[in-house]
């Protein structure tokens, strides 16, 4: 469920904060420690914006019910493996386009190789425009040619793979006006 588990042998950290999809959307944050360490905190030091409320506390118990009972563990390994295969055949229709792909689960950035005639960060830039025109948001990250999928958690194949037919025709079309 998270980064650190990923590592070879594992790391326990000292303290871990949590955000973002843990309300599917409602604002809710969460920080995780050893008692040992909280409990050095004086009350009501450890708070913040998304300190939250009922409603938001309803929907992360919510999620984390949803991790429990939907196999979405399972499905983010799956979809990965499927989303990796397909950028792989990208890259294999269009060798050195793709620079690197990195990241676990479906948190993934692709890297671009700047394309012929374009500036360093164009590249993404001009994907994701095709990629609106055709009505799939992707984002980009960073100063470079990098572009990142965040797809929800409990995405279908067939949902993964409309997307990614999507986004592989904005950047063949992208890469043929570069020529």
């Amino acid at each position: 469920m998270f980064a650190s588990q990923w590592l070879d042998g594992g790391v326990s950290p000292d303290i871990m904060t949590m955000a973002k999809g843990l309300g599917n959307g409602y604002p809710i944050s969460g920080i995780a420690t050893r008692s040992e360490l909280s409990d050095k905190q004086p009350p009501g030091s450890m708070g913040g914006t998304y300190g939250s409320n009922a409603v938001c506390c309803a929907a992360a118990n919510a999620v984390l019910d949803a991790f429990g009972t939907e196999g979405i563990l399972d499905n983010v390994a799956a979809r990965e493996i499927e989303l990796r295969r397909l950028l792989s055949g990208l890259s294999a229709k269009v060798p050195g386009l793709i620079r690197e792909v990195r990241g676990k689960g479906l948190m993934i950035g692709v890297e671009f190789n700047p394309l012929p005639g374009f500036k360093v960060g164009d590249t993404a830039y001009k994907i994701v425009n095709e990629c609106t025109k055709r009505d799939l948001i992707i984002l980009s990250c960073g100063p470079y040619d990098t572009l990142r999928f965040i797809p929800p958690l409990n995405i279908s194949s067939k949902e993964l793979n409309e997307g990614f037919a999507i986004f592989e025709e904005a950047t063949l079309h992208v890469y043929g006006s570069a020529k």
